[in-house]
């Protein structure tokens, strides 16, 4: 999917935990995880499914960094998750060469 949007204006949330870019038909949110204890990560995350749910005739993105705390939230609160992500996970490796390998996984 092509989002259309300036690659200069996206960037991460490490100190707010949530960047969102709006437009006609489109929501792109960016959220970091990495700061986030792990008793807050089910919060925030839910938070962000209801916020997402209402949004009407438009295409909806998340990217979540350090997507991994995600795995005991899912763990925990299981089919609820599975059911309403459509899940593409990027897995990003440093070589030797300092060069990035990307894998993904659907």
């Amino acid at each position: 999917m092509q989002l259309n949007i300036n690659e200069n204006i996206i960037h991460s949330p490490t100190f707010v935990f949530l960047n969102e870019i709006r437009r006609r038909n489109l929501y792109f949110s960016h959220i970091d995880l990495y700061r986030i204890e792990d008793k807050f990560v089910h919060e925030i995350v839910s938070d962000h499914v209801e916020d997402i749910s209402t949004i009407r005739n438009k295409k909806a993105v998340t990217a979540i960094e350090w997507a991994d705390k995600l795995s005991e939230v899912r763990k925990r609160y299981g089919r609820a998750y599975k059911d309403t992500f459509q899940s593409i996970y990027i897995k990003i490796e440093i070589n030797k060469n300092n060069k990035r390998k990307l894998t993904v996984y659907r």
